[in-house]
């Protein structure tokens, strides 16, 4: 008989390839946050800074900057201590100015005018302008000077203030004298200041004989206006304008303009 053909060994099924682990995403790298510009101008809205001080004499009264065109350090930040003239100080017209001491927006002084200025610059080319409503108590702690803390009184206020004694004078404060002598002046406290004893004037704080023990003291500020409108005036009010006359001797008396 035929020989039986043996049974094939069966196929062993292929080893399955494993299943591949799913490739995690890359971690998103955060991106660093933006930080916007701190701007120069200015914190509270409803206010312009004109002017920094600085703990110097930079702009003590006779600085030239108080009355001319001339800016200075104009970009600087407004928090940043230091000297500083900006475009708003000849531009813009207000009613109420103010003052801050040590920071910008605290331990702050405020004054209001029946009129309205057309600018920082006009108020302090003006000569002195006498204003008994200045607030006295108001700018001594502004300035951190406690009652009883220093002898004597304060005389003459206002904005560009000559003392009695001519070497004390103020841009915006007090001229002060310690044993009360009504003829007489001893130092000076406020803005763009001047004093006895004190060389080179004192940007903002008071001069060398205001209180004990005796030195001029200088402290950072910050001067502020509250922008408002001036009204044109009115083409019924009956008045034409026919001259006006600048700060030279262009229209003096001899001026072929007169005839």
């Amino acid at each position: 008989s035929p020989t039986p053909m043996p049974t094939p060994t069966p196929t062993p099924s292929p080893t399955p390839m494993p299943t591949p682990s799913p490739t995690p995403a890359p971690t998103p790298v955060p991106k660093p946050a933006t930080v916007a510009p701190t701007p120069a101008q200015p914190i509270a809205s409803e206010w312009k800074l004109v002017m920094k001080v600085g703990q110097d004499s930079t702009l003590g009264y006779n600085s030239e900057y108080w009355e001319n065109d001339a800016l200075l350090a104009e970009s600087s930040r407004a928090e940043d201590v230091g000297n500083a003239k900006y475009a708003a100080y000849l531009s813009t017209p207000f009613k109420t100015i103010r003052v801050c001491i040590g920071a910008p927006d605290s331990s702050c002084a405020e004054h209001t005018f029946e009129r309205a200025w057309s600018s920082a610059r006009a108020l302090f080319s003006a000569g002195y302008v006498s204003d008994e409503k200045l607030d006295q108590e108001g700018i001594l702690g502004a300035f951190g000077v406690s009652e009883g803390s220093y002898d004597g009184c304060m005389q003459k206020s206002g904005f560009n203030v000559q003392c009695i004694n001519p070497s004390n004078m103020a841009r915006f404060g007090f001229c002060h004298r310690s044993d009360c002598n009504p003829q007489k002046t001893s130092s000076s406290i406020g803005v763009g200041l001047t004093g006895s004893s004190t060389s080179g004037g004192v940007g903002a704080g008071w001069t060398y004989w205001f209180k004990s023990p005796h030195s001029a003291t200088y402290m950072p500020a910050w001067v502020w206006v509250q922008p408002a409108s001036i009204p044109s005036p009115s083409p019924s009010a009956g008045w034409t304008l026919i001259m006006k006359t600048g700060k030279g001797s262009t229209l003096g008396y001899n001026s072929e303009y007169w005839e």
